[in-house]
């Protein structure tokens, strides 16, 4: 289920297909070759989706459906707020040079780090209470992005393999970001930013024997 930004802020939000086999989009193709559905009200788009994943019942939806997933830690608010504020202060450094150099700056470009100072933090914000996650007795459901937010229930029975990556930040928070790797749709989608103990846990449940081979657990 993919909610574009404007759309989102009107209540809306629109279904693709994660699926092996679809043709890529000709040049003269305005929409995805994927798309279940145009632009609809959310409600709707979660019980089409729903639907999809066999909901009668579906275990998606029995559990509470796509909007009940499992927040991630603090520590990834963090990775998001403090680039922005750090952007907001470059862009005003940057103006504040540049006026240094060359002695004139529009008074209306001083604007720009103004609206960006309350803007930037509340769209990290909102990039943090996008991230989600939950496994499902038959989907591994993720969720995750602001300007794009992008909810995905992946069948478990279509994991191939597991991409763990943490760069340097991530490890001085203790998080990483688990990718499970498939055949369908984009090749591979992405638990941005958890805990690193329970993104390993949750690959290890996902696809049981998979990973297991892999991992060191401490004992308590």
């Amino acid at each position: 289920m993919a909610e574009p930004l404007l759309l989102r802020l009107g209540g809306g939000a629109k279904v693709r297909a994660v699926a092996v086999g679809l043709r890529k989009a000709e040049g003269d193709e305005s929409e995805e070759v994927s798309a279940l559905t145009p632009p609809m009200p959310r409600a709707e788009a979660v019980r089409v989706a729903s639907r999809v994943l066999h909901a009668s019942p579906s275990p998606v939806a029995m559990a509470g459906g796509l909007d009940d997933l499992r927040p991630h830690p603090k520590a990834a608010r963090s990775r998001r707020i403090r680039p922005a504020l750090a952007t907001v202060g470059a862009l005003a450094a940057a103006m504040a040079v540049a006026d240094l150099l060359t002695g004139w700056i529009p008074a209306a470009a001083w604007a720009l780090p103004l609206i960006a100072l309350p803007v930037a933090p509340a769209l990290a914000f909102d990039a943090y209470r996008g991230l989600g996650h939950r496994l499902t007795g038959s989907h591994l459901l993720t969720r995750a992005g602001s300007a794009l937010r992008t909810t995905v229930a992946l069948d478990r029975g279509g994991i191939v393999g597991w991409r763990i990556r943490q760069s340097f930040f991530q490890r001085r928070l203790g998080l990483i970001t688990v990718a499970a790797t498939t055949a369908a749709g984009d090749g591979h989608y992405d638990v941005l930013d958890v805990d690193a103990g329970e993104g390993l846990d949750l690959a290890a449940q996902a696809v049981p024997g998979l990973l297991e081979p892999f991992l060191l657990r401490r004992e308590s």
